[in-house]
Formats: structure tokens, C-alpha cells, sequence
């Protein structure tokens, strides 16, 4: 397996997220005694842990099956999936936790601040029309009349 714990991964361009463990990080003994409790059903090697970051911008960790379609993510990370950069890097031990951490609530911030904020709360909103990002400037109004 050519990869290493805090790769940013992803599998076939599309589930992203930072490698974790693979089966076959296991000690040796660990192996066969997998091989023959699985034996059969899947190869020990085809699965391995993997985290990834919600909508909301939270970490989670999950199984990745088919470790023989993982591949370096090499596309820009955006979104909530720039946690991934940052829990990469506490990982292999190049940031702290309290940077991760820090970064982690800078990412969910934006995200509420951008798309998730209730503007319409016990009966005080404002209709869209009128919200100043979706306004034109008062030029852009005279030069469109």
C-alpha cells in the first residue's frame, strides 16, 4: 500500500478524505488471524478508515472499502473539505490540535455565515429582494434603467 496515515485520498475522484488506517497496518499475527476469521468474505486488505467532513463542516470518521481504487486527491479542496488540509497536517504532526481546532470553527463560521444563517426568525425577515447581496449597486440600477 503506497499510502500513509494523513493522505488526502479520495476514491475514483469522488468520496474525499484523510487515510487514517488500512487493514493492512496491522501487526503481523493480527493479519491471519483475519484472514481466517474473514476468509472468504473479503480480502483483509480491502478496507480501511478513513475521515471525512459533513456538510456542516464536522469531521467524522467511516470505513473505506476498495482501498484498490484509493488515489491521491489532487484537485483543489473547497467548501467544508478544506478541514481535510488541516487535519492532514495535524495528522503528520505539523499544527497542533488548538490550529486544527481553530481552523475547523473558521470553516464552519464561514459556512453558517454564507449559507446556513436563519434571517427569517419570529416573524422579523427580510424578503430577498431587499438583502443587499442580491441588490445591485445604485450604478449598476442606473446604468441597467
Amino acid at each position: 500500500m503506497p499510502f500513509k496515515r494523513g493522505d488526502i485520498l479520495s476514491t475514483n475522484g469522488e468520496d474525499i478524505f484523510v487515510l487514517d488506517r488500512y487493514d493492512g497496518d496491522e501487526p503481523a499475527s493480527d493479519v491471519q488471524e483475519r484472514i481466517d476469521r474473514l476468509s472468504g468474505v473479503y480480502n483483509y486488505m480491502t478496507e480501511g478508515w478513513g475521515y471525512f467532513v459533513n456538510e456542516n463542516g464536522c469531521l467524522f470518521g467511516d470505513h473505506v472499502n476498495e482501498n484498490d481504487i484509493y488515489e491521491y486527491y489532487k484537485g483543489k479542496l473547497t467548501g467544508n473539505n478544506r478541514l481535510l488540509h488541516y487535519l492532514s497536517l495535524y495528522i503528520k504532526d505539523e499544527i497542533g490540535i488548538a490550529e486544527l481546532l481553530n481552523m475547523q470553527w473558521r470553516i464552519i463560521l464561514e459556512y453558517q455565515l454564507s449559507s446556513n444563517l436563519n434571517i427569517d426568525s419570529h416573524g422579523c425577515s427580510i424578503p430577498d429582494h431587499l438583502l443587499a447581496e442580491n441588490r445591485l449597486s445604485i450604478n449598476e440600477e442606473e446604468k441597467a434603467q
